[in-house]
C-alpha cells in the first residue's frame, strides 16, 4: 500500500508547529509547575524530532508568487499603522492576559479576581498561544500572531479560489484574497489579543481538506486522519462553539468520501482519536 504524502503549505505548517509546541509546554505546565522557558527549550526540540521523522510523510510546499507581494506591502502599511498601538480592549484586560499567564491556576482558593469571571473559565489554549510571542516581544507586538493568520488566510483563501477557477488571472486571485483576507471585521482585531482569527484559520484548512483532498482506497491515509484529529482538536479548544461547524464539515466529507470505510483500519482509528482528543483532553480535565 503506497504511503500518502500531506501536502502543507508553508505559513500552515509554522502555525501547526506553533500550536503543537504550545500543546506541550502546557502539558509540561499542567503536570510539572510553571517554569515556561525551560518547557520551551525541552518542547522546541521535542518538536524538532518529530518534524524530523515525518519528513517523508509530510510535503511542504510553498506558492509564493511574485504578485503576492502586492498583499504583503498592503499588510505592512496596516502593521506600521496600527501596531504602535497597544491592546487596550476590555475582553483582554478581562481574561486574555491572565489566561496568558495563568492556565492553570487555582481559580477558587487563590485566584480571588479571576475566579469571578466566568470567561477565566474557557480553555486557554488559543491565548497561551499569544503568550509564546508576548513572552519575547512584550505587550504590543505580541499581537504579532494575528499577522501570521492574516498571512495564512490570505494564502488558504488564494488557493481556494485556484481549485474552484483553474484558469482565473493569478491578478485577480491576488487582489480578490487580498481584499478578503484585510476586510474590516478581520483587521479590526489584528491588534488585539482576541482569538478569532485562531479559529478562522483552523477552519478554512479543514475546509480546503474537505473540498480538495479526496481519500485513495489504495494509499495508507493514516498521516491524512491524523492531521485531520489535529485540526478538528485543536479548532474545538480555541472555540468550544466551532464544534458546529465542525460537524456539519464532517457531514460533508463523508458524503464526498463515501468510500471512507474501506480506507478505515483499527491503527486509523486509533491514531485519529489520539489527534483529536490531545490537544484538548488537558483543558477539559482542569476545567
Amino acid at each position: 500500500m503506497k504511503n500518502k504524502t500531506l501536502n502543507i503549505n508553508i505559513w500552515m505548517y509554522c502555525f501547526v508547529s506553533i500550536m503543537l509546541l504550545t500543546l506541550m509546554i502546557d502539558y509540561f505546565t499542567y503536570f510539572f509547575g510553571n517554569h515556561y522557558l525551560i518547557y520551551l527549550v525541552i518542547s522546541g526540540l521535542i518538536l524538532c524530532c518529530f518534524g524530523y521523522c515525518l519528513r517523508h510523510k509530510i510535503k511542504i510546499v510553498n506558492n509564493f508568487e511574485k504578485a503576492d507581494i502586492i498583499f504583503f506591502l498592503f499588510l505592512l502599511v496596516i502593521a506600521i499603522l496600527t501596531i504602535v498601538f497597544p491592546d487596550r480592549s476590555f475582553d483582554t484586560f478581562n481574561y486574555h492576559l491572565y489566561l496568558q499567564q495563568n492556565p492553570f491556576g487555582d481559580k477558587i482558593n487563590f485566584d480571588f479576581f479571576a475566579g469571578k469571571n466566568l470567561n477565566s473559565y474557557s480553555y486557554a489554549f488559543p491565548d497561551r498561544m499569544f503568550y509564546l510571542f508576548r513572552f519575547f516581544l512584550g505587550y504590543r507586538l505580541g499581537v504579532i500572531l494575528n499577522y501570521l493568520l492574516i498571512i495564512i488566510i490570505y494564502v488558504q483563501v488564494k488557493e481556494m479560489i485556484k481549485k474552484l477557477i483553474p484558469h482565473s488571472h493569478f491578478i485577480f486571485r491576488v487582489v480578490v484574497s487580498t481584499l478578503i483576507a484585510t476586510s474590516l471585521s478581520l483587521i479590526d482585531i489584528v491588534d488585539s489579543y482576541y482569538v478569532d482569527l485562531i479559529s478562522v484559520v483552523l477552519l478554512l484548512e479543514i475546509t480546503r481538506l474537505v473540498l480538495f483532498c479526496p481519500l485513495e482506497e489504495k494509499e495508507n491515509n493514516t498521516i491524512l486522519f491524523a492531521y485531520f484529529g489535529l485540526l478538528f482538536g485543536f479548532t474545538f479548544v480555541v472555540k468550544i462553539s466551532n464544534a458546529v461547524l465542525l460537524v456539519l464539515l464532517f457531514m460533508i466529507y463523508i458524503l464526498k468520501n463515501r468510500n471512507i470505510l474501506k480506507c478505515i483500519n483499527l491503527k486509523n482509528i486509533l491514531i485519529t482519536l489520539f489527534s483529536l482528543f490531545l490537544p484538548f483532553v488537558l483543558y477539559l480535565i482542569y476545567t
